[in-house]
């Protein structure tokens, strides 16, 4: 992917949602404990997690 392309889906994300946060990492391996904690606390207030 090239850096546009990159940027350009960064900026349709931050478009489309209140909040966006950017991971190095998923939800399946995450690669810290702040990224191990964020799905768990998107599925206790009920919102919608989308990793791509």
């Amino acid at each position: 992917m090239t850096k546009q392309a990159a940027d350009d889906r960064i900026d349709e994300r931050i478009a489309r949602n209140d909040v966006v946060l950017l991971m190095k990492s998923t939800p399946q391996f995450p690669q810290r404990g702040c990224s191990a904690a964020v799905p768990g606390v998107h599925q206790a207030l009920g919102r919608a997690s989308v990793c791509a």
